[in-house]
């Protein structure tokens, strides 16, 4: 087992196969980056749905972020079972922390992210992936199927032509009030572009904010009608920390510290209404 600390934080990242590394950085075209607390009921039917993408050229990146269940263990587990599977294991500090550990550790030429109690359909990642070469995107926003109770409904794009940025701008409302521009799990970004990681001490929010910025640096964007991530409505994330998604809207818990709900919601609000103000105006 090898090990190789990160500076600068409480974390280690466990490649338990000799020359992973340098394997992954030469084959690998997505990281799929997964912050994991207390999701010991999910994460298994997650990851695995991950490595049955019909894309092989991916690493998973599972970030442990001081889990008090056996999430961490089953980390492990997860990557002893494939190699293209490894953990970083740090001291709690919330789901954005969680993300930014995942984006410094990964080697792949796009970024992905999934939530720990989601999963992916088998051609997901591949069908992002071709859109993005084929397009030459920074960028790749997708539909996504939301699940609760076991019954799906598909969010699409709006059937608008998107090339650029500018057009992203142009089109923002429309795109924001779809529920597509959010959250990070329904993307594929351009890791080299990726210059700020998700803002912390952000009680909602963080997700939208991190899309925009990312924004500021990428000048082609797609947009595909793929769905093929499953967004399974349950209570773990919620219960993880206060994020700008649609689970966590009820939420009332960040790292562990009571959030007053009406605060956390005008909060959202006002730096939702900054950030896009000051995107739509970027062009």
């Amino acid at each position: 087992e090898i090990c190789a600390c990160l500076v600068g934080s409480e974390m280690c990242i466990r490649d338990r196969y000799s020359g992973m590394s340098q394997s992954i950085s030469e084959e690998t075209q997505i990281s799929i980056i997964v912050p994991v607390y207390n999701a010991g009921r999910y994460l298994a039917r997650c990851v695995r749905s991950i490595m049955g993408q019909t894309c092989r050229a991916v690493e998973v990146i599972l970030v442990d972020d001081g889990s008090t269940d056996a999430s961490a263990a089953l980390c492990d587990a997860l990557a002893a079972e494939d190699g293209r599977v490894r953990v970083i294991h740090q001291a709690n500090a919330g789901v954005s922390a969680a993300r930014n550990a995942g984006i410094e550790a990964a080697q792949g030429k796009y970024l992905q992210f999934v939530d720990a109690d989601d999963e992916l359909l088998p051609g997901y990642s591949a069908a992002l992936l071709q859109k993005a070469k084929a397009s030459e995107a920074d960028l790749v926003i997708s539909g996504y199927r939301n699940v609760r109770n076991g019954i799906q409904s598909s969010r699409l794009p709006p059937q608008i032509e998107i090339s650029t940025s500018k057009d992203l701008a142009e089109h923002f409302e429309m795109f924001y009030f779809s529920m597509l521009l959010n959250s990070p799990w329904n993307k594929l970004y351009r890791l080299a572009l990726v210059q700020q990681g998700f803002p912390l001490g952000v009680p909602m929010g963080e997700d939208f904010m991190f899309n925009m910025a990312f924004l500021e640096n990428a000048k082609t964007v797609a947009v595909t009608h793929e769905d093929g991530y499953l967004y399974i409505v349950t209570d773990h994330f919620s219960q993880y920390v206060v994020t700008g998604d649609l689970k966590a809207d009820s939420a009332t818990q960040t790292a562990g510290n009571k959030v007053d709900a009406n605060k956390v919601a005008s909060s959202k609000k006002q730096t939702v209404t900054a950030t896009a103000v000051s995107y739509t105006h970027l062009t």
